[in-house]
């Protein structure tokens, strides 16, 4: 294996198929140039013209505040004045050279700014010393940083936007356009001091009070240079120049960067340039192990043998003597690479031990990653016999066990890794990352199982793919993944997976009013599992479908007797706490006991539970605005869903975010908003229809229906004077009867009685308008009949568990 095959972070790309059985580096390491050259670098003086300071220092210098900008400021504050308007012009252009030259003069002294001012702008002397005091005076005023901080905020009033329109009169404050040069100016200026902490604004407070004291005293600058740095800053004392401060984290984000850069094989700057600024780097700053691992790499990629073996073992070196941080991945890698090039000169007993230390380190950090390339070029020593057995007599034995031993280890290692993104992914979609980022996670996890032939793992990423299709809205898709699961996907599938894949598919044909099918896939499960351990998880599955039907035919003795037996199935956790308060609330909602109910569910609202998940919380959310509807408490009811809309939005929540667009619908209809609502509910339906459960989809196309009867008028009632418009309204009517028909089939497949019994109501009502007495007559005795049926299932107490 050669060393090209390592990534910049020292990852090696192994291939797991195949090893060469003699690891050697290949030709194209040799160096290009003598392998003393960058070693005897250390001692050559540095570059003056092309040195850390030109390439990292200045970019702070130049794009930090300074009090000369400051000064600047001041003058655009003070002087862009209709009161000065008799010279502003000959200011404005001093300020544009300013400007243009600002980066050659970030450490031009006050005197000599009062001196450009007295050569360049052609105005009265007095004018001139009104500049000029104003300026100390207002530099003199900044006696606290709070000071300083009211003067941005001063500053940022002067800047407009090119499209507003100012009525600028006598003795007025004149504006800048945003996107002029001094406008840019300004902003840039203001975004840097929101940008510093505290301890910066600070130190810039104190080298405007410096920048004073200079000018008072005529003393140069060095003499008021703060002799003491703290170990957060360095002295970089180049070509003779004054010195310079650079924070440490600078230089820190300077080496990852060029780290990062190199990984990506897109490295900004030349090998050898690299290497001086390194160098530079570790005179300065010798406790930065990390300076000699990034050159290591680059002596690496630049072929240069000698020295990269060099860097790495001072990598080490400081690492050990600075007690460096042995928990940054940096270190494992490091002594990977290091296996690698013992492996090169042939020092098995070497490799070893640095292969060992790895997998300690990889094992204490839990990197998986890294144990993985460990255990695999330990896997490599095995194959090439580099690893000798004492006895010869059982060692084709014990070097067939070993191997079998880390390919399990390996297997082991990359199911950890696969068990962590699946975890990783369950919380982002609770933290509401982007939909895009959790899918692309969960696709490099099935790659992962699917390449390494973790079937056992890829049940459990199909099962979270059927949950985040559930969540995101499509109905269809979580479907196909439980299909997959099951009928696919089985071979090795674990028994706690293989429940759940169960579950969720009887819920989906529940979801869909296919009770006979959700019946029969349990009852079938729970008489192959008899008497076993998991006979109660299917018991509990069939109770919870059986509770949402008897809710639905509105059986209250029914719904009493299958919560009592899901409380002595729920396990002693928080989860079955959460669920068992939800269904006692939607329970109690049912009863019309509002008061019980929002007790039972505000408790999983207001964050009782620690370790709700969000979905549960918004849930509980919109089953708290289900109970103020029914009890006619539209405003606190409104108030909820616009909760959940937004945090559904937020969380990419689709089927809450479509279940409250609906309840905001039917609640504008109540508020006479008829246009509003029936918007709303062409925005959604289509969705809806397409992706969403059944019980949702009738829901909508009831609310649909009131909309367009709303909008009709206010009443039903067709006058006998326009023959047209009474055509025109009848079909209008037709069309509503149709939904209604549509969303009444949904319901009655689901025996939701109360909507059934609505929907009934409303068609004898269009049946009547349009004079279709007869079918009134029948929608009538229908509507009578279905309300002796929940009256009778009220108190009936006669329903077959065992079904």
């Amino acid at each position: 294996m050669s060393y090209d095959n390592v990534t910049p972070q020292g990852q090696p790309y192994i291939q797991f198929a195949s090893f060469s059985p003699s690891p050697s580096i290949p030709e194209s390491i040799t160096s290009p140039y003598s392998s003393n050259q960058i070693s005897q670098s250390y001692n050559t003086p540095f570059n003056s013209d092309k040195t850390l300071k030109d390439t990292i220092t200045k970019k702070v210098i130049t794009r930090s505040l300074s009090p000369y900008k400051i000064s600047l400021l001041i003058i655009i504050k003070e002087f862009f004045h209709e009161k000065y308007k008799s010279f502003l012009s000959q200011l404005l252009l001093f300020l544009i050279n300013e400007l243009n030259n600002l980066n050659k003069l970030h450490k031009c002294e006050l005197y000599q700014l009062f001196q450009k001012i007295n050569n360049n702008i052609n105005i009265e002397n007095e004018k001139i010393e009104l500049i000029k005091s104003t300026v100390y005076k207002k530099l003199s005023s900044i006696q606290t940083p709070d000071n300083l901080l009211n003067f941005f905020s001063e500053l940022k009033q002067l800047i407009i936007d090119n499209t507003v329109l100012i009525d600028v009169s006598v003795e007025q404050q004149i504006y800048v356009d945003k996107t002029s040069l001094i406008g840019v100016f300004i902003r840039k200026s203001i975004l840097e001091i929101n940008q510093m902490a505290f301890d910066d604004v600070s130190n810039l407070f104190l080298s405007i009070v410096y920048y004073v004291k200079r000018f008072d005293r005529n003393i140069p600058e060095h003499k008021h240079k703060k002799q003491k740095i703290n170990n957060d800053q360095i002295h970089l004392d180049i070509s003779n120049e004054n010195i310079e401060i650079i924070p440490l984290t600078d230089i820190q984000d300077f080496i990852n960067r060029q780290i990062d850069l190199l990984d990506k094989c897109s490295g900004e700057i030349p090998s050898n340039e690299l290497q001086q600024k390194l160098i530079q780097i570790h005179m300065y700053l010798p406790s930065i192990a990390n300076t000699h691992y990034l050159s290591f790499l680059n002596c690496l990629y630049s072929k240069e043998r000698e020295n990269t073996l060099e860097q790495l073992y001072r990598f080490f070196d400081y690492s050990g003597i600075l007690n460096y941080n042995k928990d940054k991945t940096l270190y494992q890698y490091a002594l990977i690479n290091l296996a690698m090039f013992h492996s090169y000169f042939n020092e098995v007993e070497m490799e070893k031990r640095a292969l060992r230390e790895a997998i300690y380190i990889s094992k204490r950090n839990k990197d998986y990653e890294c144990l993985t390339y460990a255990l695999c070029w330990l896997n490599n020593l095995i194959n090439n016999n580099k690893v000798k057995l004492k006895n010869k007599q059982i060692a084709p034995y014990s070097k067939g066990k070993i191997r079998n031993s880390y390919e399990i280890e390996n297997q082991n290692l990359l199911q950890l890794k696969c068990l962590d993104e699946l975890g990783k992914i369950k919380s982002g979609i609770n933290k509401g990352i982007q939909p895009g980022t959790i899918f692309k996670s969960l696709m490099q996890s099935e790659y992962m199982t699917k390449t390494n032939s973790l079937e056992n793992m890829l049940s459990s990423c199909l099962l979270l793919k059927s949950s985040m299709w559930n969540i995101y809205g499509n109905n269809i898709l979580s479907n196909l993944a439980i299909q997959l699961q099951l009928n696919y996907y089985n071979k090795g599938i674990s028994q706690n997976d293989q429940h759940l894949g169960i579950c969720k598919l009887a819920q989906q044909h529940a979801l869909h009013g296919n009770y006979r099918y959700a019946f029969s896939i349990l009852n079938d499960a729970i008489k192959k599992s008899k008497n076993s351990i998991h006979c109660e998880k299917w018991y509990k599955s069939k109770m919870i479908i059986m509770f949402q039907k008897v809710l639905f035919k509105r059986e209250f003795l029914n719904a009493r007797i299958i919560h009592s037996i899901l409380m002595a199935l729920d396990n002693e956790n928080s989860d079955s706490e959460i669920d068992s308060c939800i269904r006692k609330g939607k329970f109690l909602n049912t009863c019309h006991q509002e008061q019980c109910a929002y007790y039972f569910i505000n408790k999983v609202a207001d964050k009782t539970f620690k370790h709700t998940s969000n979905i549960k919380k918004f849930n509980s959310v919109l089953y708290k605005s289900e109970i103020f509807l029914n009890s006619s408490s539209n405003i606190s009811a409104m108030a909820n869903l616009l909760i959940c809309l937004s945090l559904s939005e937020r969380y990419h929540c689709h089927n809450l975010y479509m279940y409250s667009s609906a309840r905001i619908a039917q609640i504008l209809i109540e508020f006479k908003m008829y246009n509003k609502a029936l918007d709303i509910m062409d925005s959604i339906l289509p969705e809806v229809l397409t992706h969403e459960d059944l019980w949702l989809q009738s829901l909508c196309l009831l609310i649909e229906a009131k909309c367009l009867m709303a909008k009709l008028s206010n009443g039903l009632y067709i006058s006998d004077a326009d023959v047209e418009k009474k055509d025109r309204k009848k079909a209008q009517l037709f069309d509503i009867l149709s939904v209604l028909e549509k969303a009444l089939g949904g319901f009655k497949k689901l025996e939701s009685y109360d909507e059934i019994k609505e929907i009934v109501y409303l068609q004898a009502l269009i049946f009547n308008e349009i004079g279709m007495i007869p079918e009134r007559d029948q929608k009538s005795k229908e509507f009578h009949n279905i309300e002796k049926i929940i009256i009778n299932n009220r108190n009936k107490n006669s329903y077959d568990i065992e079904k």
